[in-house]
Formats: structure tokens, C-alpha cells, sequence
């Protein structure tokens, strides 16, 4: 048996046992707590008998925990992680990951060279009338040029970027109006007024000239000159982004391609007012030129807001191949003092000189560009622009005419039709530059 003093202290001391101590009991089941967001944040608090502290709890000496602060909305021009997968377009790597262009051309093409006149009139009286070098020839067409004036056309253009690689291509292609020249002139029944055609005689070794129509001379006729020029080309580059930013730089290299296709004609119609005899002359002189050749360049462009500005340079370097193909033909009939029938050649062409001439010769296409434009909206930009294109070594119809005349070789000319001495007219298989410029208008839509 205990002392008693001793089971007193045990009694109390059962009696005074602290919570931590009595025997464990199991505790109420938690309530679930579901949190509607995408960031449920830290678990909740919960106090010694498992539940949730609410706001303003302090108890057991713990600190409730600060709520997550609320999302706010992004401000204007901020970036967004959610806005990572929208369309934009300048989003490639260098800019817009494909670009189309559509463009209006308003370009001149450089006058034509015709160094001496193809027409002349002067005074009857003169004893070669209408011939270079007397002081009453005057010339009615030809000497500065044949001018087309300004010939319209588009451009289109589509090219873009290979993924998020700074490399790209794009193609290019051009295509200008025919442009067309006509002259044409008529005398009256009595052959006024008078018209000749210019020629170095040969025979004579002196200017000398083919009478059109003349009072004196007894002759009434008329003429007609028709030229016609057209221009389109091909390009097809690659492209490499050297710089990006409120400067964007790119440098290309490719091929291109250039085609001129050229001709003038003369056609006269005349009638011997004393025999009667009819006269139909008629000379033509196509010119093709193709460009073959790889090109390099560079193209900036700088941006400010919606403005853009930009410059471009090429240089192609590569051969031009050159057809000229010359044709003539005479037609007479009438008083059987004169031989009546077709004959090869006309004033211009003569068997000397008749038919196809071509060859190959080293040439380079240039090209500068500058642009301005603005953003219209979204993904469309509207520019305009001013381009100059100059391509040297091209065969022009105009420098292919050779003014002299040897005119044994026709029965018009009351040769026998059996060349004897010089040949001439001669291929003269003139070339020069051809020089193009003009103002351009578009639309560019970009992706």
C-alpha cells in the first residue's frame, strides 16, 4: 500500500496532465475546400483542430496568409503571354514571314536613237531635192530619236521568309504597255506637197534622195512610219536579313531576265504622174533583245510609327543575245517601159542587207529604287515610288539602217538587180543603252 502522501501526488498529477499528454482522440474530418482560379496560391491555414482560419484568426500565434494579389488588365501595347499565339504581321523572324506586292508603272522609255532623218521635204527646184546638206531640206521625221514616251504597266512581287531562319526568296515580275510611234504624210492629185526619202547615192557618190512626191518631178504619193517597243522582265532571288529594327537592311542574289522586242516600218505609195506607173515600197526592221544574267543587291528600309521609306540597288551582270531580222519588198506595175513584178527589197533594205543578223554581247542591268509609304491598316501598306532601269548592249530597229544606197542591185533603181561594187545598204548591227524610268503606286499585303 501506497503512502498516502505518495497516491495524493499521483492523483493530482493524473488530474493535471497537460492536452499533449492524454491519450490521442481522432479528430473531426476536414471540409474540402475547392479553389475556383488558375493559381490556387499556398493551402489554406488551418488551426490545431484541423479547421480553416478565417479572416482575422490569430489564433495559436500563426499569421494568416496574404491573398494572392488580382490580376490586372495590360495596359496598351503590352504583351501578354496569351497573346503569344496571335497573328501579326511582322511577327517572322525579320519582319512578315510573306509579303505580295501589286504595283502601277507610269515608266518612259528612252528615245530610240534614229541618228539622221528618215524624212525630208525641200524645195523642188533644188537639183536634188530633199537631199542632206542643201539648205531648203528640211526634216519631216527622224534625226532625234524615236520617242515612245511613257508606256504604263505592273509589277507584282510575292516572297517571304523560311520559318524562323533570316533567309528568305521572293520573285519578281514586270510587263510595260506597247508603245507605239505613227507618221504618215500625203500629197494632193499634182504631188504637193513634196516628200522625199534622204540616201547616199553610190552611183553618184553624192546625198541624193527617193522622190515620194514632188509637182515638178511628176509624182503624187504617200508614206507611212510605224514603230512600236515593248518591255517586260523576270527576277527571282534569295534573300538574307543583315540588320532588323527601325533600319531593316537585306541582301539579295539571284538571276534575271529582260526582254525588249523593237521594230520600224516604211511603207510608200507612189504614181509616176507621166507613165503612170504605180510604186509600193515597203522596209522593216525587228529588233529582239534577251537578258540573261545573275544579279546581287541590297534593299533598306527605315521606319518611324505607320511611315516607312526605303532604297534599293541591283546590278546584273550577264550577255544579251540580239535578233534583228530586216525585210524589204517592191512591188511596180504599170507602162511596159519599166520592169513590172515583186522585187527583193525596198529603199532602206536591199538584198544586201535582207534578213536575220543576230549575236551575243556582254551587258549589265542597273536598277535604284526609292519608296515611301505608310500603314493602311492590319496587314496592308500602300507605297509609291520612282525606279530607273539601264541596260546596256541592246540592238535598237533605228541603228540598224544603213543610208546608203548602192542601187545596182534593184530594178526599181533601174539597176540590173546584180550587185556590183560596195554592199550597201549593209547590216549595220548598231547597239546602244536603253534606259527606262518612271514613278510606281501599290499595295503590299504582309503576313
Amino acid at each position: 500500500m501506497l503512502p498516502a502522501r505518495v497516491g495524493l501526488a499521483l492523483l493530482l498529477g493524473v488530474m493535471t496532465v497537460p492536452a499533449a499528454a492524454q491519450p490521442l482522440q481522432s479528430p473531426r474530418p476536414a471540409p474540402r475546400v475547392i479553389v475556383l482560379t488558375d493559381d490556387p496560391g499556398p493551402p489554406p491555414e488551418r488551426d490545431g483542430g484541423g479547421r480553416v482560419r478565417q479572416a482575422g484568426d490569430t489564433g495559436g500565434g500563426a499569421t494568416r496568409a496574404e491573398a494572392p494579389p488580382a490580376p490586372t488588365a495590360a495596359g496598351p501595347g503590352a504583351f501578354t503571354e496569351a497573346m503569344a499565339g496571335t497573328c501579326s504581321c511582322n511577327d517572322g523572324p525579320c519582319g512578315p514571314h510573306a509579303w505580295a506586292d501589286a504595283e502601277f508603272l507610269s515608266w518612259r522609255v528612252r528615245r530610240g536613237p534614229l541618228p539622221f532623218p528618215l524624212v525630208t521635204t525641200g524645195d523642188p527646184a533644188d537639183p536634188v531635192a530633199g537631199a542632206l546638206g542643201h539648205p531648203s531640206t528640211r526634216a519631216l521625221f527622224g534625226g532625234d530619236g524615236l520617242d515612245y514616251g511613257r508606256a504604263p504597266g505592273f509589277r507584282l512581287t510575292v516572297g517571304g521568309w523560311a520559318g524562323d531562319e533570316p533567309v528568305g526568296g521572293e520573285v519578281s515580275g514586270f510587263w510595260l504597255d506597247s508603245r507605239d510611234i505613227n507618221f504618215g504624210t500625203r500629197s494632193d492629185a499634182t504631188g504637193s506637197p513634196p516628200v522625199y526619202l534622204p540616201v547616199f547615192n553610190l552611183a553618184t557618190g553624192h546625198p541624193g534622195s527617193v522622190v515620194v512626191s514632188d509637182p515638178v518631178f511628176g509624182v503624187a504619193g504617200n508614206l507611212a512610219v510605224h514603230s512600236e517597243s515593248r518591255l517586260w522582265g523576270l527576277e527571282a532571288n534569295g534573300l538574307a536579313a543583315a540588320s532588323r529594327g527601325p533600319v531593316e537592311v537585306t541582301l539579295l542574289a539571284g538571276l534575271r531576265y529582260l526582254d525588249l522586242k523593237e521594230s520600224l516600218s516604211l511603207q510608200t505609195a507612189t504614181t509616176d504622174l507621166i507613165v503612170f506607173t504605180q510604186d509600193n515600197q515597203f522596209d522593216s526592221f525587228a529588233a529582239t533583245n534577251r537578258f540573261y544574267g545573275g544579279q546581287v543587291g541590297a534593299r533598306a528600309t527605315a521606319s518611324s510609327g505607320r511611315w516607312f521609306a526605303g532604297l534599293s540597288g541591283k546590278v546584273a551582270v550577264g550577255a544579251t543575245h540580239s535578233s534583228v531580222e530586216i525585210g524589204g519588198l517592191s512591188v511596180q506595175t504599170g507602162d511596159a517601159t519599166v520592169p513590172a513584178g515583186a522585187f527583193p527589197g525596198g529603199i532602206y533594205t536591199q538584198p544586201s542587207n535582207i534578213g536575220r543578223h543576230s549575236g551575243w554581247d556582254f551587258s549589265t542591268v542597273s536598277e535604284l529604287g526609292v519608296q515611301a509609304g505608310c500603314q493602311v491598316c492590319g496587314c496592308l501598306r500602300a507605297f509609291v515610288g520612282y525606279d530607273v532601269l539601264y541596260w546596256t548592249r541592246v540592238a535598237r530597229p533605228g541603228a540598224q539602217i544603213d543610208p546608203i544606197l548602192n542601187p545596182s542591185q534593184s530594178p526599181v533603181f533601174f539597176g540590173n538587180g546584180v550587185l556590183s561594187g560596195p554592199a550597201h545598204p549593209a547590216p549595220v548591227q548598231g547597239r546602244s543603252d536603253l534606259c527606262v524610268q518612271g514613278f510606281t503606286a501599290g499595295l503590299e499585303f504582309r503576313y
